[in-house]
């Protein structure tokens, strides 16, 4: 597993809220632990914690950092979500013979604002105000890599953005803004980690 993979578990944080120098990103480290019996799911970032001090002496501290972040919103249409009874299945994803991206299920938006911050490799807030679970199916072109001069997600083949097909599919759309954001910054990690 890659360091910036468990320090972002440990401490319930994303990628793009991480400041690790270049290098340390792609090391990754086999690790073999095991809980104590009676404990729970919630106590998993707490261990990550004490493996990454103890073993990595990790040391880091927490800024507040404006940077570009998109805000998912109602299109001007107004929102076309078909509300679903629960339960949900989730949000799946496949590619198209032509290398378009289909995204579809039965969902609540705070998995697809989870999704599309993954896929956008930036924060995603839901300025939506809705709430439900809704049958979500759109289809989109892959996001460029790099970040565009006008904040708006651009497409790397021919066919619709992503916030362009949500818009279409969904009544949603994505709005570029900036905002002050939580990062950790990591000052001190042991390239290589204590021993067992």
């Amino acid at each position: 597993m890659a360091v910036s993979s468990l320090i972002q578990k440990a401490y319930g944080i994303k990628d793009y809220q991480l400041i690790l120098r270049r290098g340390y990103r792609q090391r990754e480290w086999h690790i073999v632990a095991r809980s104590p019996a009676n404990s729970r799911v919630e106590d998993v970032p707490l261990m990550l914690r004490s493996l990454l001090a103890e073993r990595f002496h990790l040391a880091f501290h927490r800024e507040t950092k404006e940077m570009p972040v998109y805000e998912l919103v109602v299109a001007k249409g107004g929102s076309r979500l078909k509300e679903v009874d629960p339960p949900g299945g989730g949000l799946g994803g496949t590619r198209t013979a032509e290398g378009m991206v289909r995204w579809n299920g039965k969902t609540p938006l705070a998995t697809l604002v989870r999704a599309l911050t993954s896929e956008l490799r930036m924060p995603v807030i839901d300025k939506t105000g809705i709430q439900g679970i809704f049958d979500l199916d759109f289809e989109y072109a892959p996001p460029a890599t790099g970040n565009p001069s006008n904040g708006a997600p651009t497409a790397s083949l021919p066919g619709p953005t992503i916030s362009d097909a949500m818009e279409k599919a969904l009544g949603l759309k994505l709005q570029a803004r900036k905002d002050p954001v939580q990062i950790l910054v990591v000052d001190r990690l042991e390239e290589t980690p204590t021993a067992n």
